[in-house]
């Protein structure tokens, strides 16, 4: 059973693709999403394998790795799990091109609302949304004077105000591009706004043999995610969890990498970890 709870926010500094289960009809390599909202994420198995890998390759975890994330699966007969725990991490904020200001970071209720259920659970303040967000408007304090203004092809209705959005995880230069829409225009931006790179192989007289597209979550995407850990098998009285999380939480290598193409520079991630009212960052 999971008694500790610490959240980590994973911003994409170049664009990530983590490889859905299934194709989309026109786009052979999809990212994953949830099923039920349609929103990116990054698969837990996907985060548990780069942070066993990045700590497999440091000293300080050499004897510590089967115990915090479980043995490896070719030792047999070894069928306990790790003490720490990954959850899919989820979307918080999404960029996307505007006419006023080359592109905001859009979040919605719907996902604030997410990140404040981790926030509780590790016992921090949470953000307070009260503004009704109409399907027609975006809110952002950056929208001083403007009455109308284009994401991608969709126009909305501008609306001024100054909100407490959640700043975890955003670069002091990004955060007066935050803005809130709807549940329903996010899911449309998530859903439509992703990167699409072809690809195609050419015969000796350059006619396209093998033409396919992928999908990308694009660069300045942040996601949130959980990290978990339980008490130690047959724990004994004083025993407290929080040993492998607080410890994994200061391994810092000198790049995240998660999902394909990592020769091609593709799903570099910048970590944070949100810890008491305020974040840290670490330069990775």
């Amino acid at each position: 059973m999971f008694t500790e709870s610490n959240i980590l926010i994973y911003r994409c500094v170049t664009p990530l693709h983590c490889t859905a289960s299934e194709a989309g009809e026109s786009i052979y390599f999809s990212v994953a999403r949830e099923q039920s909202t349609n929103f990116p994420i990054i698969p837990a198995t996907s985060l548990k394998g780069v942070w066993r890998d990045i700590c497999q390759r440091t000293e300080e975890w050499k004897d510590e790795v089967a115990a915090a994330f479980g043995p490896d699966s070719q030792e047999v007969g070894k069928n306990n799990s790790g003490l720490l725990g990954f959850m899919d991490a989820q979307i918080l904020y999404i960029p996307v091109r505007s006419n006023v200001r080359t592109f905001f970071l859009i979040t919605c209720p719907l996902q604030i609302s997410r990140f404040n259920d981790a926030r509780e659970k590790k016992g921090l303040s949470t953000y307070a949304i009260k503004e009704q967000c109409e399907n027609d408007i975006i809110i952002s304090e950056a929208l001083c004077d403007i009455s109308k203004i284009y994401l991608e092809d969709i126009k909305l209705n501008a609306k001024h105000k100054t909100l407490t959005l959640p700043t975890d995880g955003v670069p002091a230069h990004l955060t007066p591009r935050l803005a809130l829409v709807s549940d329903d225009k996010f899911e449309w931006f998530a859903s439509n706004t992703m990167e699409i790179h072809a690809h195609n192989k050419l015969s000796v007289t350059n006619k396209s043999k093998n033409l396919w597209y992928e999908e990308l979550v694009p660069a300045e995407s942040i996601f949130f995610g959980q990290l978990l850990e339980s008490l130690p098998y047959k724990a004994k009285e004083g025993d407290t969890t929080g040993k492998y999380s607080s410890k994994l939480m200061t391994t810092a290598p000198p790049f995240f990498q998660i999902g394909r193409n990592y020769s091609t520079g593709h799903g570099q991630m910048q970590i944070t970890v949100v810890t008491q009212d305020e974040s840290y960052k670490d330069d990775w």
